[in-house]
């Protein structure tokens, strides 16, 4: 052992005359070198930064060396952002400047509102903030209202007037859930089905109150009834019914989607026009017109087997006289949230939906669950 360690130093001692030898002579050089590079280079960018646009456009070569400066700075940046010393910075600027460093607020922007279920809606916006600013905090007022008169009502407590003032929440961490790291999620609950509502958002900070972002209105999903289907409207070809008969009864099974859709006393099966398609249904009533009147048509929300159609007319106490038709699903067990898709057409909760399979009890068994 002590021969070894006797032969490292003496080779650690021969190898120092020529890392001096090294440094002596070509180090200089080498920084003298690496330095008026990194001069040149940096002396190039600031040049090409501020050269006028007009000039640098015409040229490509240029035109890459900006993009690439600039690539390269918003990288350095970035990274420099996810330091520890940099978030320690930005956490000791918000907790002893207790808001008061904070830019005014600005309108949040993009707001989207969709149903989620019979109860309940999510909202999505994307904070304008300002993005020089690290020491810029704002939280968010969440407000709604029912988007019509008629379904205010539905929001009325006993004993008082329907109110058109919107519903403001204030909302916490807790409530609002980052999507991407770009864009706001918040679950507004307990609406009733079916319930078109109006919603808007506006941050708030030290500085106050921004203005209110866009108004966006959503229509909570329906409930399903008992056999997993819903109701929807008939178009212009029953225009001359009652109003309790201007809309169809759509229902589904495990294999297939039925409606029922009420016809006249005297329209007769030479009267009607079945046209269906994998992805699209069509019924029309033609009597004495040339091109016939829309009685159902529209796009159907998944495929179907357009060679598995049946329809026939028949009569009940219940349905009176109607068209009764099924169709055989292309993809079994899937759930339809719609007989026609539309605006018009409700679309109901399929978590709601319970599709029973053959050869069980009157209980059945949820294949889903």
């Amino acid at each position: 052992k002590l021969s070894v360690l006797t032969g490292c130093r003496e080779g650690a001692i021969m190898a120092q005359p020529w890392v001096q030898e090294f440094a002596y002579r070509y180090l200089p050089y080498f920084v003298f070198v690496v330095g008026n590079s990194t001069l040149v280079f940096v002396a190039a960018s600031i040049v090409v930064m501020v050269l006028p646009h007009s000039i640098v456009g015409q040229v490509k070569v240029l035109r890459r060396y900006r993009s690439y400066i600039l690539k390269s700075f918003k990288r350095i940046a970035f990274l420099s952002t996810q330091g520890p010393l940099y978030r320690l910075f930005v956490w000791c600027g918000r907790r002893c400047s207790f808001g008061y460093l904070s830019s005014k607020c600005r309108p949040p922007q993009a707001m989207k509102v969709s149903p989620t279920g019979c109860s309940e809606v999510i909202a999505q916006w994307a904070p304008d903030q300002v993005a020089l600013n690290p020491f810029h905090e704002e939280t968010y007022v969440f407000a709604w209202r029912p988007a019509d008169a008629k379904e205010n009502e539905q929001y009325r407590e006993p004993g008082k007037s329907a109110s058109w003032e919107w519903r403001e929440r204030p909302l916490t961490s807790n409530d609002v859930e980052s999507v991407g790291g770009k864009r706001l999620k918040y679950l507004l609950a307990d609406l009733p089905p079916l319930a078109r509502v109006r919603c808007r958002v506006c941050s708030v900070n030290r500085r106050g109150r921004s203005d209110w972002s866009a108004e966006v209105e959503a229509t909570t999903l329906a409930r399903p009834h008992e056999e997993g289907g819903f109701i929807g409207p008939l178009g212009a070809a029953s225009s001359g019914f009652s109003e309790s008969r201007r809309q169809y009864r759509w229902t589904q099974s495990r294999t297939e989607v039925a409606f029922k859709a009420p016809l006249g006393d005297e329209w007769k099966a030479k009267d009607i026009k079945v046209k269906v398609t994998p992805s699209r249904l069509e019924v029309l009533y033609v009597g004495q017109q040339t091109d016939g009147e829309v009685l159902l048509a529209g796009p159907f929300p998944k495929r179907v087997k357009a060679d598995e159609v049946f329809w026939e007319i028949e009569t009940s106490d219940a349905d009176g006289r109607h068209l009764s038709l099924q169709v055989t699903k292309a993809e079994q067990m899937e759930k339809w949230p719609c007989l026609i898709q539309g605006a018009d057409h409700p679309c109901i909760d399929v978590r709601l939906v319970r599709l029973f399979t053959q050869g069980l009890d009157a209980a059945g068994v949820d294949i889903f669950d």
